[in-house]
């Protein structure tokens, strides 16, 4: 049980309540309607990260499930284990991102951002050379996205640690296909 309640739809307000309409309805996205001043813009940043940023799909996965693991997240690591396997990881390779110790990636730009993700966050910044890895593989614009990625779920992380949330029975994603189907 969530040491936060989730408000109730009478706790909402319309604009809330329509904005919670709009996504699955998972416990991260209901409780950050306890803010209305800040549940737009959040939500609003989750949907680029996710469908206006040049991070191909296995890269954003790869560096949100590294953030999950040194949060010990149990519930980022519930909702995007599924995404990462859809977005070309394997099993495998999603059970050794969740894990400490370092990741190395049948290709040396998933390394690279395993190794920025760690490093910012055991270090606060990246090595020199893990940085000029990162920016050649993904260039300025992708490595600001990376960055802003690790610290956007750094925050989720703390933020569904603090208020007490457990991962939701079903993720996001079978959520949304139970809503289609």
């Amino acid at each position: 049980m969530p040491r936060l309640p989730l408000p109730s739809d009478s706790d909402l307000t319309p604009a809330g309540l329509a904005l919670l309409a709009t996504r699955a309805p998972i416990a991260l996205y209901r409780a950050i309607a306890w803010s209305p001043a800040l549940q737009a813009p959040l939500m609003q940043l989750v949907t680029a990260f996710f469908e206006r940023t040049t991070l191909s799909d296995r890269v954003r996965e790869i560096a949100i499930l590294r953030v999950a693991m040194h949060h010990a997240s149990a519930y980022e690591a519930h909702h995007h284990r599924g995404l990462a396997l859809r977005a070309g990881l394997t099993q495998s390779e999603v059970d050794q991102l969740l894990s400490p110790g370092a990741w190395t990636s049948p290709d040396a730009a998933g390394s690279a951002v395993a190794q920025f993700v760690d490093e910012v966050i055991s270090r606060n910044e990246p090595s020199l050379a893990c940085f000029a890895r990162v920016r050649a593989d993904l260039g300025c614009q992708g490595l600001t996205e990376l960055a802003l990625l690790t610290g956007f779920y750094r925050m989720v992380a703390t933020f569904t640690a603090a208020v007490g949330l457990e991962p939701d029975e079903r993720t996001a994603v079978q959520l949304r296909e139970e809503i289609r189907n």
